[in-house]
């Protein structure tokens, strides 16, 4: 996973509403994206990520607010502020009758700048599709058509990459290998992925940090790139008998823990617990389990929303 880097942002949403049909599926909501940044998109259904992604794409307008990709409104300077972003909303568009490669020849046609050879011949590195690039596009499993459709969406060298439920549909291998190309190209290229899913482990696993939206609104955010740096929360469990020895001992060792009911809660260098658990075990107070006290992105999930719905 890769350090987003400062600076001006890749993506600003800023204020942005929409109504559709006559009711507000969009309520002012602000965000950024910055260069390397791989932000997981997350919202019960009918909450408006499907809304927020089309906007971003240039798909349907905002009814007031600012979207800027590289500083580019999208408003004024569509043209300018779309050759800045590479899509896949829905499913991919694909000629079935076609090969791989001649997709790809297609979709060079209409980028709006020149593609070379060698631009599409990397993009296939990629998605790993060198060796079935010159098949028929309708022999292709649904994690290939997903595949080539990412090639197909770097080839004009976007800032950002929009993906909508990238994974939806596949098995677990194609989920898997799915993850794995996202995260090469964001170790090789740099850029800057949004992408929603209903797939928690995945968004999980992927991303440097979740925006969550609720009745068309952003109701929390949560950075998921932890730093060697940072301390990490555990529970600690021994015998009650010998709780209090362990708080004693614990506060010995320069720590602050906290009884919480059945276990004893500690923040420490994830380096240290090994050591600190020993320590324990060698005056007396074995450890008999060890768990880990920091959030995971579902509970996470679950706090941030009202529970109706799924994601």
């Amino acid at each position: 996973m890769s350090i987003p880097k400062q600076g001006a942002p890749v993506l600003q949403v800023d204020r942005v509403r929409k109504k559709l049909g006559g009711r507000q599926v969009i309520e002012d909501i602000s965000f950024t994206i910055q260069e390397g940044e791989v932000v997981g998109f997350l919202g019960p259904n009918g909450t408006g990520k499907t809304t927020t992604i089309r906007m971003i794409t240039g798909l349907i307008r905002p009814n007031s607010g600012q979207i800027l990709i590289r500083g580019s409104d999208i408003r004024t300077q569509f043209s300018q502020a779309m050759s800045h972003i590479g899509a896949i909303v829905e499913q991919p568009a694909l000629y079935e009758h076609l090969s791989g490669w001649e997709n790809l020849m297609q979709a060079a046609r209409i980028a709006g700048k020149p593609i070379s050879k060698e631009r599409m011949e990397a993009c296939i590195a990629l998605v790993h599709l060198q060796t079935r690039i010159g098949e028929k596009v309708k022999r292709y499993s649904l994690g290939m058509k997903q595949r080539l459709a990412i090639a197909q969406a770097l080839l004009a060298s976007p800032s950002l990459l929009v993906l909508d439920e990238p994974t939806n549909g596949l098995d677990p291998a194609g989920i898997i290998e799915m993850r794995e190309v996202i995260r090469e190209l964001c170790r090789q290229t740099g850029v800057a992925v949004f992408i929603s899913s209903h797939l928690l482990s995945e968004i999980e696993q992927l991303c440097t940090r979740v925006l969550i939206i609720e009745n068309g609104r952003i109701q929390a955010s949560k950075n998921l790139l932890r730093h060697e740096e940072e301390e990490v929360g555990v529970s600690l469990f021994c015998k009650p008998e010998q709780r209090t020895s362990a708080l004693g001992l614990l506060r010995e060792m320069g720590l602050q823990p906290e009884l919480a009911g059945d276990r004893i809660l500690i923040r420490l260098m994830e380096e240290d617990l090994p050591g600190t658990v020993n320590n324990l075990y060698v005056q007396g107070v074995p450890i008999y389990r060890v768990e880990t006290a920091e959030q995971t992105l579902e509970q996470f999930f679950l706090s941030s929303t009202t529970g109706k719905g799924t994601c």
